[in-house]
């Protein structure tokens, strides 16, 4: 192959790059800046958050010197059969317990409302529950005692997480003791600013997904 015959091969490859090459590479270029891709990984997301309620009940725990800390969140859970009514259900979200203490969380999931209503009226309409002897029957536990003998609990501290801008019920912060322990009002009002600081963060969270 001559000198004349590589200078023209050289043009064609070039007109080539040129005129079908390069306009794809600009065409590609403009798809990806039209359509971006989310560089947010939903996963590490949502491990990065639950890293930090965890460490807020683990500092509950310690302060508080308890046994089980625990998150209960309200969610739907499937539709009713004749009318496609959505059901009102709860799950224990997160927990943080003692060493030697067993976790509960699998078992309080997806669970119906309408088995807790009472506990869950006095959630909405005080704010709180706060049970310093399930054995004491003149101390009303709301529906709960079958639930903390299930658990071996005989304290129990919790506090409703409300969501900052409708003040709606959002799920319920709660302390459990398996001894019988008497906090006292230095000790819940910290249970309290904290539960409106975890309802205030949880919030945020959920509103920006």
């Amino acid at each position: 192959m001559d000198i004349h015959m590589v200078e023209l091969f050289g043009v064609i490859v070039v007109s080539v790059i040129t005129a079908i090459i390069g306009p794809s590479v600009v065409e590609y270029v403009k798809v990806k800046l039209s359509n971006p891709k989310k560089t947010t990984d939903p996963i590490r997301t949502e491990i990065t958050h639950s890293k930090i309620i965890h460490h807020e009940l683990e500092d509950i725990r310690e302060m508080l010197k308890g046994d089980r800390v625990w998150i209960t969140m309200y969610h739907n859970g499937g539709n009713f059969l004749t009318n496609n009514k959505s059901m009102k259900k709860f799950s224990m979200m997160y927990e943080s317990c003692r060493s030697g203490v067993a976790q509960i969380a699998h078992t309080f999931t997806n669970l119906p409302v309408s088995l807790y209503s009472r506990s869950t009226e006095e959630i909405l309409n005080k704010g709180h529950i706060y049970i310093p002897d399930y054995s004491d029957h003149s101390i009303s536990t709301f529906g709960l005692r079958g639930a903390s003998e299930s658990t071996n609990v005989k304290s129990t501290y919790s506090v409703g997480l409300f969501e900052i801008e409708n003040n709606q019920c959002i799920g319920v912060l709660g302390i459990d003791y398996q001894r019988k322990r008497v906090l006292n009002e230095e000790q819940l009002v910290l249970l309290n600013e904290k539960a409106q600081r975890i309802a205030g963060y949880l919030s945020n969270y959920l509103s920006s997904k």
